[in-house]
């Protein structure tokens, strides 16, 4: 078991867990579980425009059945932006709706080892960026982004409100 699953395990074990399943369990709605690489360069967060939700999100996206969370990060970003990269850590998950979506998402910090950023998936995203953290919060963007910085999971800088 990789670090980033065994950290997981215990992330999951922190009781907020069973009240968000007892919730999904009532709805009967599946969690969507994805993930997010957080990809920060001198206090600079990589993100991508999506066309359709018209906002920017993370470098990421879904876990597939049996895949581990690193291994998806690590394919998303390769899917993405054409960059091999590394997981540095695993900082646990946020949990939150996006449209009748529960989903579950982790967040995991990440390091470009090789490539040059840009969009492979045109149908999908305008453009990318690289947005200065304290400055975030003047762009359109993704709850999960704001779950991350404004929680205890993330123990740097981040965008005042």
């Amino acid at each position: 078991m990789s670090a980033i699953n065994r950290a997981y395990t215990l992330a999951k074990n922190e009781g907020k867990l069973q009240s968000y399943l007892k919730t999904c369990r009532d709805t009967k709605k599946p969690i969507l579980e994805v993930v997010g690489n957080f990809i920060i360069v001198e206090n600079k967060i990589l993100v991508l425009f999506k066309k359709a939700r018209q906002y920017y999100e993370l470098v990421g996206g879904k876990i597939d059945h049996g895949e581990t969370i690193e291994q998806a990060a690590i394919r998303e970003a390769k899917e993405e932006i054409g960059c091999d990269v590394t997981i540095e850590k695993y900082h646990g998950y946020s949990d939150f709706k996006a449209g009748d979506d529960i989903i579950r998402g982790h967040h995991v910090r990440a390091s470009i080892v090789s490539g040059e950023p840009v969009i492979n998936e045109t149908e999908v995203f305008d453009h990318l960026k690289w947005i200065e953290i304290n400055e975030l919060n003047a762009y359109p963007h993704s709850q999960n982004i704001d779950l991350f910085f404004t929680s205890k999971i993330y123990k740097g800088v981040h965008p005042t409100k």
